[in-house]
């Protein structure tokens, strides 16, 4: 996403100088760097992040009206929740918000889940090119338990890099779990699938 990709290059010179980043936006989606800092640093006391929220009155007393602002509410409700109130918009949203995956993640068990005897073990692959700058390479393998999914390990890897020995390397940690085929999407066709029959595996 560019706002992480700019916030990651500019970290360096800030820490030649020690210097501070300041970011002032209104909120939009629950997604990117504004919603991730204000969800990890929001109403959290630290020492080296400070997230401030507050309506444009608030902040703008003296150069705006409650009649201005009033006016833009009656046009578009909505967008005044943020561009007004700095409300992170409910309205616009992923396949999955962050509350949902929230839920559906054991903070208390570790991050990767050894293979186990008499488990059925799918893996999913989202390939990538292994360009500077392009997805990542990634691999999830879980298993059902009940009515529910669970995810044991998840791999990724960032350009650059050989897509092949990345293959290669995932390979063997299907085999670890006892996984003979692999699913994917449509990413590479069949550039994709002749790289897992050579390693072995069938997608």
């Amino acid at each position: 996403m560019p706002d992480i990709e700019t916030y990651t290059a500019v970290l360096p010179g800030l820490a030649t100088t020690n210097g501070m980043l300041i970011g002032i936006s209104t909120p939009y989606r629950k997604l990117g760097l504004l919603y991730q800092k204000h969800r990890v640093h929001f109403g959290v006391d630290g020492d080296d992040v400070l997230v401030v929220q507050g309506s444009s009155l608030t902040f703008n007393s003296a150069t705006l009206s409650d009649a201005a602002v009033a006016a833009q509410r009656a046009a578009d409700p909505t967008a005044a929740d943020a561009e007004w109130d700095a409300i992170f918009r409910t309205d616009i949203g992923a396949f999955l918000d962050d509350e949902l995956i929230d839920r559906a993640i054991d903070y208390g068990r570790p991050l990767e889940l050894p293979p186990q005897d008499g488990v059925v073990y799918r893996a999913f692959v989202d390939s990538s090119g292994g360009a500077v700058g392009g997805d990542a390479y990634a691999l999830g393998i879980g298993h059902l338990e009940g009515e529910n999914y669970v995810t044991d390990v998840v791999r990724g890897r960032s350009g650059p890099f050989d897509p092949q020995e990345v293959t290669k390397e995932y390979a063997q940690l299907c085999r670890d779990y006892h996984v003979g085929r692999i699913t994917g999407d449509n990413y590479g066709k069949e550039w994709v699938a002749d790289a897992w029959r050579q390693v072995g595996l069938n997608m």
